[in-house]
């Protein structure tokens, strides 16, 4: 129950930022969700705030609808004056008066001004670059870089993209959604699992498996991670990705802001970013401390006495007693190694076992993988050649068992 305490605080956040910009139902949500995992006495409190909340809202609503309408009859003095009311009022029934046609009619060249687009607040560049990313149909195509991308390419990319498509500074229509889409690759493809995964399965998010499925009735913008959500709740956001990628805030000075969904001027919101900054950080620490330990192990690792294959200074063939498992060393080998060599030869086979093993292992899954592919897209002979893949690791490791 401890371990979901940091998941419960979580929600309890995206609550409040949801109450502060009067998204009632979807913080009812995530506190929900909070009391579920870690019970605690602030999402109570805030369950209770919202319940007053809709309580006073459907008093006034209440209220206001028992209101009885004025329809006592006029005094005879005022009878006159009553009918001469109903008279303009049976006139304007009749039709509008000509000082209402020419307010309505001055009002109709401002309404079409605006429709035309004369008060467009975004350039045709940005529109064009939305309209493309409607239409690219993988992270790799999102972001404009080859399959082979590194690190490196792969932020310089969504640092270019991020910038010119960041809902403060882009206005066009659907740029929030290109927004979350360049999210959603970044946060893919700079991860080497995420990465690995979507390489071979490709984007397995549920909202991307429903538009798999009806893209066979619809066509969706010629392209269906744009029609994705992006990200899911328990993810970090576009905005929060963006910012810790740029180290919080955007880099606009005074210029005027129309920030849509993602605007909040209620400073928990700030807190609750560089407090996901630090949890951020403190995640990558155990990782860090890792690959220093690694590196502080190398190099009091001795050289190994001999390599399975031929390689550098592992020149010299050699095979082990029992099972004939090749192996190769170096010259100083049989000087060195004197009297230990059956130990080495056991180990040997140990190796060749073991690789045989993990080989096999990552044959299996090629296999089943290009299977999945060709069940996926209905594709026969695809599923010809993925049946016809030799297993030949696997086969070298159960004759290897069969005879040891």
């Amino acid at each position: 129950m401890e371990g979901n305490r940091e998941d419960s605080l979580k929600c309890i956040r995206i609550a409040e930022n949801c109450i502060s910009t009067g998204d009632y139902e979807k913080a009812r949500r995530f506190l929900n969700k909070a009391q579920r995992l870690y019970p605690s006495q602030r999402a109570k409190d805030l369950l209770q705030h919202l319940d007053s909340h809709e309580e006073k809202s459907s008093t006034s609503s209440s209220d206001s609808a028992d209101q009885p309408d004025s329809t006592d009859q006029p005094d005879s003095a005022d009878q006159p004056e009553s009918r001469e009311r109903q008279h303009t009022s049976a006139g304007s029934t009749n039709g509008p008066s000509p000082r209402q046609r020419h307010s309505s009619a001055s009002r109709e060249p401002k309404a079409a001004e605006t429709n035309g687009g004369v008060n467009r607040n975004y350039t045709d560049e940005q529109l064009k670059g939305v309209n493309r990313i409607k239409k690219c149909k993988d992270f790799y195509e999102i972001l404009g870089i080859p399959k082979d991308a590194n690190e490196a390419d792969i932020k310089k990319a969504y640092r270019k993209l991020a910038l010119q498509f960041h809902p403060d500074k882009n206005h066009a229509p659907g740029a929030g959604e290109a927004f979350k889409a360049i999210g959603k690759a970044f946060s893919v493809l700079s991860d080497a699992e995420k990465r690995k995964r979507y390489d071979m399965f490709g984007d397995e998010s549920p909202e991307v498996s429903n538009v798999r499925r009806r893209r066979h009735h619809h066509h969706h913008h010629g392209g269906f991670y744009y029609e994705t959500r992006g990200f899911d709740d328990d993810d970090f956001s576009p905005e929060d990705l963006f910012n810790m990628f740029f180290g919080g805030g955007f880099p606009q000075g005074d210029i005027a802001r129309q920030r849509r969904h993602y605007r909040t001027h209620h400073p928990r919101q700030h807190q609750s970013q560089e407090e996901a900054r630090y949890t951020f950080l403190l995640q990558l620490l155990p990782i860090f401390m890792l690959v220093i330990i690694s590196l502080l192990s190398t190099a009091f690792i001795q050289e190994p006495a001999y390599s399975l294959s031929r390689t550098g200074s592992f020149v010299h063939e050699r095979t082990t007693h029992e099972n004939k498992i090749k192996y190769f060393v170096k010259n100083s080998f049989n000087k060195e190694y004197s009297g230990r060599i059956h130990l080495i030869d056991k180990r040997v086979e140990e190796d060749y076992v073991d690789n045989l093993r993990s080989n096999c292992y990552r044959e299996r899954l090629n296999k089943e993988a290009a299977m999945q592919r060709a069940r996926y897209f209905g594709d026969k002979k695809m599923h010809e050649r993925a049946m016809r893949m030799t297993l030949t690791s696997c086969d070298k490791y159960d004759e290897f068992r069969r005879l040891s």
